[in-house]
């Protein structure tokens, strides 16, 4: 039988190094023999991996693209202006909704969750 360490994790969503640590513990554990024995715990384990690879890409994306538009910006290049400027404003955006995503984030946020509507008086 092989566990599997499903940690409650204590990172926040902009702790890509604890997260990208996390992402290799968790392949390594699904490439090890009987990974899929327990098929609970490997699900488990293999949707906590899809949501941290996929929030280290997106900051990962987003970092690479701020850092690209700022090397741009160096160059003082007066036809790249429009271009930065689209960039600037397509990456404030994206900032912006990833901060709300943030601040949204907390230890149960990855559960499920019900929601129950009931009219009333009013």
């Amino acid at each position: 039988m092989i566990c599997v360490k499903l940690s409650k994790t204590s990172w926040s969503v902009f702790d890509i190094t604890t997260q990208a640590g996390e992402i290799t513990t968790l392949e390594e554990q699904a490439a090890a023999p009987g990974f899929w024995n327990d098929q609970d715990n490997a699900k488990r384990a293999m949707r906590q991996l899809s949501r941290l690879k996929s929030n280290v890409a997106i900051w990962t994306e987003t970092q690479q693209r701020i850092n690209d538009a700022l090397e741009l910006a160096e160059l003082d290049d007066d036809e790249l202006r429009a271009d930065l400027e689209a960039e600037a404003n397509e990456l404030t955006q994206t900032v912006e909704r990833l901060t709300f995503r943030a601040k949204l984030s907390g230890e149960y946020d990855a559960e499920d969750a019900y929601l129950a509507i009931h009219a009333g008086a009013g």
